[in-house]
């Protein structure tokens, strides 16, 4: 083989490869549509909760198990991603691969003020002891979010948010139960409230649309 051949074919292989894989990024990236330049997400509200009747979720099998949703409340929540984490193993990771960790009201304006991190499904914060607002006031106007894709493309979407990111999550708080092969059930359950702390306070939301800044995700 001549010198030229060798150069060229790799080159050629390199061209295919990229190509490739911007196909195939093309083909797999969410679908969305762009909300309207006047419909801004409005993070200084509280979140929306509405009580339901006779919603039905689709069984969800995973694994050996039948995983059912029964949703507590219709459920809405326009706020800034101050923290995000995916979970590849543990306790329902492939129902719920996504933690947002979320906060509204008057909270993004001191987020210089502000420190969280997740930690085995759970947001911790600290504040700076010069915070201009109370903690207190923090506390109950951030919550860390279990996130539940209803379908695919939403789980796809998922990763693209980003820390800063202005989002809107729609759907229902759930709770789940993992009914095993075996007849073993396993129960995770959504905190119905913004003022609740420690284990159980947790949302677990079932999303049925996700808005990242303009974006919209259904």
């Amino acid at each position: 083989m001549k010198r030229a051949d060798r150069i060229i074919l790799p080159a050629v292989s390199l061209v295919f490869a990229v190509a490739g894989y911007a196909i195939y990024g093309w083909v797999t990236a969410p679908h969305y549509y762009t909300a309207p330049a006047e419909a801004r997400i409005e993070v200084k509200y509280n979140p929306r909760q509405e009580t339901i009747e006779d919603v039905s979720i689709p069984v969800i099998r995973i694994g050996s198990n039948d995983i059912y949703l029964f949703a507590l409340a219709g459920y809405d929540i326009s706020a800034v991603l101050v923290s995000k984490r995916k979970y590849r193993s543990g306790f329902m990771h492939e129902l719920s691969p996504w933690d947002y960790a979320l906060v509204w009201g008057s909270v993004p304006q001191y987020l210089e003020y502000l420190e969280f991190n997740q930690i085995i499904r759970f947001c911790l914060f600290t504040a700076r002891a010069d915070i201009p607002i109370d903690p207190g006031y923090v506390q109950v106007h951030m919550s860390n979010n279990h996130l539940i894709p209803a379908n695919r493309n939403i789980r796809r979407a998922l990763p693209l948010a980003r820390v800063g990111d202005e989002v809107r999550i729609s759907g229902y708080l759930v709770h789940a139960q993992a009914v095993g092969k075996t007849g073993s059930v396993t129960n995770w359950q959504s905190s119905t409230s913004r003022t609740d702390t420690g284990n159980g306070a947790c949302e677990i939301i079932y999303v049925t649309a996700l808005r990242i800044g303009d974006r919209i995700y259904e």
